[in-house]
């Protein structure tokens, strides 16, 4: 079984080559794809050509974390893979992410349960927390367009504009719960607020539920078809996302565990870690979390930052290159 890569860079090259050069090392038949976003930085193409079997695909679209960008940039790059490149199952990383065990038991994985997707996902009606539940509506079932972008010269100090932030999320709560007609998204990280109207039609019913979950998936072939099938007969569906918050973490969810002829193997590949209360960012690795990864049953986690720490890599690469006991 052939399995493919897309990798979303969106930094230098250095973390980026690194981790490329480790899946190879891995997987020496697999072929890789990158979508590097060019609004940060060139990627001269001789930086990837002795990995071998390496594509670069640059979209000229700027990627924006929160909005219809990230998945316009995929979806329109597991296209161009579907087109041009051979494979069998291919799986979606970050330049962040990295092996923390064998590839050689990745097939199998894949194909658990006679699986034709892996990923991790719930419908949003079925979560636990009431909070979460809302939190979804307010996401998938209103259309938003953004707050005008905040402005380098602004004449507003940044630790005023945070304390105007703090002190105006209970007046926003409060303008989101008294009424379900209108909603204000307050995105993480100083990001502009945006402005939502419910929306007129949705996409989703009780027997196509709308699902939330991890943006970072594996799909066979089968499953990456069918999706971009669907997206091309469904452009209201597609239209209906563009104006949504973080859909990422469900269109192609929604897709896919919608539909009846695909099994779906509900779990995720990557392993994270989320200690920060509230926090819109999974913890970064460093070495000492090393037991706690060679323990992890997945294949891959993120994220990892050569800035702050190389050794976590180094012995990484030492794990993911044992021999395993018989």
């Amino acid at each position: 079984m052939k399995i493919a890569f897309l990798v979303l860079n969106h930094r230098g090259s250095d973390q980026l080559v690194r981790l490329l050069t480790t899946l190879r090392s891995q997987l020496p038949e697999s072929p890789i794809v990158v979508h590097h976003d060019i609004f940060h930085g060139d990627l001269p193409v001789e930086t990837l050509e002795p990995i071998g079997d390496v594509h670069l695909l640059t979209s000229g679209k700027r990627m924006a974390w929160g909005d219809f960008s990230l998945v316009d940039v995929y979806c329109w790059s597991l296209r161009w893979m579907a087109e041009h490149l051979e494979f069998d199952w291919v799986i979606l990383l970050s330049a962040q992410d990295y092996p923390i065990k064998p590839l050689s038991g990745l097939a199998d994985e894949l194909q658990k349960n006679n699986a034709d997707a892996v990923m991790y996902a719930r419908k949003i009606r079925e979560l636990p927390l009431a909070a979460a539940r809302r939190d979804m509506v307010r996401r998938y079932f209103f259309q938003y367009r953004a707050a005008a972008p905040r402005r380098r010269n602004s004449w507003l100090p940044d630790g005023l504009r945070g304390f105007l932030r703090r002190r105006t999320g209970l007046l926003i709560d409060g303008i989101n719960f008294v009424q379900p007609l209108f909603k204000i998204y307050r995105l993480p990280d100083g990001m502009p607020y945006r402005f939502g109207w419910r929306a007129r039609h949705l996409p989703f019913d009780r027997e196509n539920p709308c699902w939330y979950g991890s943006m970072w998936f594996g799909l066979s072939r089968r499953a990456l078809e069918y999706a971009m099938t669907y997206m091309d007969e469904h452009p209201e569906f597609v239209a209906h996302y563009s104006k949504t918050i973080i859909p990422d973490e469900s269109m192609l969810a929604t897709v896919i565990l919608n539909a009846p002829h695909l099994r779906v193997e509900i779990d995720s590949l990557h392993y994270t870690r989320w200690s920060g209360p509230g926090s819109s960012h999974p913890d970064t690795f460093r070495v000492g979390d090393l037991a706690e990864l060679a323990s992890a049953s997945r294949f891959f986690a993120r994220k990892f930052d050569l800035a702050q720490d190389t050794q976590i890599l180094d012995e990484l690469d030492k794990l993911i290159a044992a021999p395993v006991p018989g």
